[in-house]
């Protein structure tokens, strides 16, 4: 398995042109895994632990 991390870092500018970045490569890397996912006749789920300090994005069997 590899595993990959998308981060962006606390910032109190909400005109911060790198937020931007961040959310469209979220977007991009969440179609490619549903995408994916279809092709495999399979579902998403999204996993994540009571304090939200992790969030994971899994396939699920169906």
């Amino acid at each position: 398995m590899i595993r990959h991390t998308l981060s962006y870092d606390y910032t109190e500018d909400d005109n911060d042109p790198d937020a931007y970045r961040f959310y469209d490569r979220l977007i991009e890397l969440l179609n490619t895994v549903t995408e994916h996912a279809n092709d495999v006749n399979q579902g998403l789920a999204i996993e994540y632990d009571d304090d939200l300090e992790m969030v994971s994005l899994r396939r699920k069997w169906l």
